[in-house]
């Protein structure tokens, strides 16, 4: 795993710390966060196709199977 992904998977945690706090839960009883592409763009100071690739690398389709995105 390269280290950015790495980075971007600590933000989203830090992300789901707080939806945990807010109590956000689907439908399934799964905390969910808002952390958009852009939003990993900003935060690791990467383009777009950058930021792509790191969000393909935690899928759960693509990659290691660490975050499961919807659009």
């Amino acid at each position: 795993m390269s280290i950015k992904a790495k980075l971007l998977y600590d933000l989203i945690l830090e992300r789901m710390v707080l939806s945990v706090k807010q109590q956000w839960y689907d439908k399934k009883q799964q905390v969910y966060i808002c952390f958009s592409l852009e939003d990993a763009m900003e935060q690791l100071n990467c383009g777009k196709d950058k930021g792509a690739k790191l969000f393909a690398e935690l899928d759960t389709e693509k990659g290691y199977k660490l975050i499961e995105g919807k659009k």
